[in-house]
């Protein structure tokens, strides 16, 4: 094969609203930012380019008459290495999905306050037979609503859990998710939470009622993780027609099920 000489030049440039002003967050390159390449060569085509970076979401390319100038990101994690002649551009993106922790703090003293004294005997033998009572409420609840949950079948428990969101949550995608994952986990007892798009198909992609429904579960992630990543807010349509394409995806898991029984 004859080997095509041509001169790379690479330089990128990372484009993102920072969250945090630390070094950290200006030498790494995450999920969903835009990745600018200036490729020079005097033989490689715009399809051959395209056909190179196909692992990536190609924004934007660009032809000045000398150089190649494109724009790419990706939202999916981890090392790809892109080769052009002999040359290697290895492309290491960061997950961005860290635990959100809770940073409030509540200010108050322990000092008491100045006012008007009372004798707490006068309220006790009122106040604690109602948390009592209360408490005794509050378990009964929790306890109904457990044996009532524990009745459902995996399969109705997702349906009552994806359809128990409000489509005004902001969370909604990503509480879809979590009930897919637990569905999956409560059926074939795979350990796939906390696991990125790419990672969950790896994990079950050999159960034999998930294979032929996997291209399609593969593009509901991969939207979601857009709408995630990327800040575009998805508009109620969009959060009725994900809800719907996954309600989908798991009927037919169920019908492939009922078909290996």
């Amino acid at each position: 094969m004859k080997k095509i000489k041509f001169f790379l030049i690479v330089f990128i440039s990372l484009f993102f609203i920072p969250s945090v002003g630390t070094a950290e967050s200006e030498r790494n390159i995450y999920i969903g930012d835009l990745i600018e390449l200036k490729i020079t060569s005097q033989t490689i085509t715009e399809d051959e380019l395209r056909e190179k970076f196909k692992e990536f979401d190609i924004v934007d390319i660009k032809n000045d008459g000398e150089n190649y100038i494109i724009t790419i990101r990706s939202f999916e994690p981890g090392e790809k290495l892109v080769k052009i002649g002999n040359k290697e551009i290895v492309i290491d993106i960061k997950s961005t999905l860290d635990e959100i922790e809770n940073e409030s703090i509540f200010e108050g003293s322990f000092e008491p306050k100045e006012g008007n004294k009372f004798n707490i005997t006068r309220y006790a033998a009122f106040v604690f037979p109602s948390v009592f009572l209360a408490s005794g409420i509050v378990l009964l609840v929790i306890f109904i609503k457990k044996k009532k949950a524990a009745s459902l079948t995996s399969y109705q428990l997702f349906i009552k859990n994806v359809k128990g969101v409000s489509l005004n949550d902001t969370m909604y995608l990503v509480k879809l998710t979590e009930s897919f994952k637990k569905y999956i986990e409560d059926v074939y007892s795979y350990s796939i939470r906390g696991k990125t798009s790419s990672e969950i198909i790896g994990e079950i992609k050999n159960i034999k009622e998930v294979n032929p429904i996997l291209k399609n579960l593969e593009k509901w992630l991969y939207e979601c993780d857009i709408f995630k990543f990327s800040g575009k807010t998805p508009s109620h349509e969009d959060k009725k027609r994900l809800l719907e394409s996954l309600i989908d995806i798991v009927g037919k898991i169920e019908k492939t099920k009922e078909g290996v029984k």
